[in-house]
Order: structure tokens, then C-alpha cells, then sequence
């Protein structure tokens, strides 16, 4: 980690829970999914995907991760299905061919 603030980065993650709950809650409500059932199998991309901690609880249910970030701020180590790349957002896009079921863009 480069320079992993962790004034910024500790309220993200205290906010996991919430957050989780949350989508929980919509994709119940909207799929009649459970979100584990939802998650499963999918291509996750994460455009400032930050430490790279919210992607991984994604890559705990069994989906294939892909997180960018322009910091290098990775506290998740790269793992089959689960890669974090240190790059700007509008030049991974340029040249990424692979589509995705899911993306998250904060």
C-alpha cells in the first residue's frame, strides 16, 4: 500500500454492513433472490474499488472480481477470480474487452 489513508477508508468500511444489508434487501424485493443465490457466478467490476475489502465480500459468494483503482491503496491480495489493478479508470476501460453482470462505480 502506497498511501492507504485510513481517515478516509474507515468509515468505508464500517459502512459494509449497511451496505450489504441494503442490497441484500433490493435484490430480495426485486429478483426474489437471495443475494449469495445473486452473486454466484457473476463478473463483478469495481471501478474505484478503493482497499478492495467491498470486493472481496463479493468474491466470498462465489463471483469473479475485478476491482481498478488509480491509488494503490490494495489491502486483498490478487487470487484466482479476484484481480486488482492499479490503473485510471478511463484507460482500463478503453482497452477491456471482457463484459461484466455487475458493475459498481463510486
Amino acid at each position: 500500500m502506497d498511501t492507504y489513508n485510513s481517515k478516509y477508508y474507515e468509515p468505508l468500511e464500517q459502512m459494509m454492513a449497511i451496505r450489504h444489508q441494503y442490497m441484500s434487501k433490493i435484490l430480495r424485493d426485486h429478483s426474489g433472490q437471495d443475494i449469495y443465490e445473486f452473486f454466484k457466478n457473476k463478473k463483478i467490476l469495481d471501478l474505484g474499488c478503493g482497499t478492495g475489502e467491498f470486493l472481496n465480500n463479493y468474491y466470498g459468494m462465489g463471483a469473479e472480481c475485478s476491482g481498478i483503482d488509480i491509488e494503490n491503496n490494495f489491502k486483498i491480495k490478487n487470487k484466482i477470480n479476484f484481480k486488482l489493478i492499479n490503473i485510471e479508470a478511463n484507460k482500463f476501460l478503453k482497452n477491456c474487452k471482457k463484459k461484466f453482470d455487475v458493475i459498481f462505480f463510486v
